[in-house]
């Protein structure tokens, strides 16, 4: 499974500006009426928490090396790693 970089990028992006609202950083006040922003906190909060959990075992599994989520590269896709490596190399 390969998830595009800038993908992840936008999401922990987003994540963290959920965190930053959870964490009280970014302040509501005057965004959203007074009474939505403990809901919208809580909201963020969990949003955050779950990103992190599922980036937790995105990494696992979409990395670039074997490990205990990812199978080992065939011999076809190290050639095409290859040749991918001498084509930008030029």
């Amino acid at each position: 499974m390969k998830v595009p970089p800038k993908v992840l990028f936008w999401l922990s992006f987003f994540a963290t500006l959920a965190q930053g609202i959870t964490a009280g950083t970014i302040h509501l006040t005057g965004l959203i009426p007074m009474e939505a922003i403990p809901t919208v906190t809580a909201y963020m909060g969990f949003c955050v928490f779950v990103w992190m959990s599922f980036q937790t075992a995105l990494n696992g599994y979409a990395g670039p090396g074997t490990g205990p989520l990812a199978k080992p590269t065939t011999v076809a896709e190290a050639n095409q790693i290859l040749e991918q490596a001498k084509g930008a190399g030029k």
